[in-house]
């Protein structure tokens, strides 16, 4: 944790004037915090996240605020906890953690409701994640988009002269089945279903809208789903999602963004070195937590590797790579990308301790 020169924990200046209040001033001061841009974010938040699987009209409008109220609860709670020192962790920045805490609340109402839908979901997200030729980006508002990785250097969505995006959106899941009849029966698994789909459609799509065309097509709100799911060619995607939950990502990103803006201020070998070998706890690559946290797109990365986002994308499937390959694009010995590794880790070590990393 990040610490001020007197040794205290770092905390958010916008919690200073709250924290120093008391009597109705704090109370005054707790106030202003929840409102403004604080509530706009959570109302924002619980309305995209919800809305891909709400049952719309009333029961929507109520399950939306039933869940910003618990929100607004957690957040009261917490801050009170601050106040009195009964929680000596320090919330370093308010907006992040607002969010965090807003999309953590989101997804456990929907894994309550929706666990057929939730575990969908997961299984989506790690296909677009860990297949070279699909992408997951969020987009200036935040909103996760789904696509295909030869569509990243084009200048322009593919303008249809048809009305195929208009009847995607209007009924997602019927389009869905339109498209691919019987995905079992052709062989396909819900990566392959999704580059269909998404090649008939010709843009990048919500992720949401898609988790929704796919249940279409898999039947996932019935009490049999066709897709089986001892399916062995689809058997990878029943692992739950590595990287855990974006809610709980969404805690350390603040801490995983400053490590990226470091990455990048290495020396380009040293930067293929970590990258390209980055692996997390499972000895899987650790490099799609980048763009599933929103911090890089693949684009962005590719560009930090000195590479083209298509080169990127035909090694996505190998990552990590192991140090000879790695030596072999370098045009470089195996020890030496060791050396390089290491030296930089080193860095980047002296680095983020100045900024309270770990």
């Amino acid at each position: 944790m990040a610490t001020q020169p007197g040794g205290e924990p770092r905390v958010d200046p916008a919690l200073v004037p709250f924290l120093h209040a008391s009597g109705e001033d704090a109370e005054r001061c707790l106030a202003d915090l929840l409102a403004g841009e604080t509530d706009r974010t959570i109302r924002a938040i619980v309305s995209r996240t919800l809305c891909g699987s709400s049952r719309g009209g009333r029961t929507q409008a109520l399950e939306t605020e039933d869940v910003r109220a618990d929100v607004v609860v957690h957040l009261l709670s917490r801050l009170r906890r601050l106040k009195t020192q009964a929680d000596p962790t320090a919330i370093e920045n308010f907006p992040a953690y607002v969010a965090a805490i807003a999309y953590r609340t989101c997804y456990t109402h929907l894994r309550r409701l929706y666990p057929q839908r939730a575990r969908l979901k997961n299984r989506l997200r790690y296909a677009l994640t860990y297949d070279a030729d699909l992408t997951l980006e969020q987009d200036a508002l935040g909103i996760w988009r789904c696509g295909l990785t030869k569509w990243i250097e084009r200048d322009a969505p593919l303008m249809r002269a048809d009305d195929t995006m208009q009847r995607f959106r209007s009924g997602p899941s019927a389009f869905a089945r339109d498209i691919v009849t019987d995905p079992v029966g052709c062989g396909l698994s819900i990566a392959d279903t999704m580059k269909l789909l998404l090649d008939r459609i010709g843009e990048p799509v919500d992720f949401d809208v898609l988790v929704d065309a796919i249940g279409g097509v898999l039947g996932v709100d019935s009490a049999a789903p066709i897709w089986s799911v001892a399916d062995a060619a689809d058997a990878a995607l029943e692992v739950a999602d590595p990287a855990g939950s974006i809610a709980d990502t969404l805690v350390h990103r603040q801490f995983l963004a400053r490590l990226w803006t470091e990455v990048r201020e290495l020396p380009v070998n040293q930067r293929v070195a970590i990258l390209l070998n980055l692996r997390d706890e499972d000895g899987m690559s650790a490099l799609p937590l980048l763009p599933m946290t929103g911090i890089a797109t693949i684009r962005q990365i590719a560009e930090v590797l000195a590479m083209s986002a298509v080169d990127l994308a035909a090694l996505w499937r190998d990552l990590p790579l192991d140090d000879a390959r790695i030596a072999a694009r370098l045009q470089l010995k195996r020890q030496q990308v060791i050396n390089l590794r290491k030296s930089g880790r080193e860095r980047l070590g002296r680095r983020m301790a100045r900024f309270g990393g770990r």
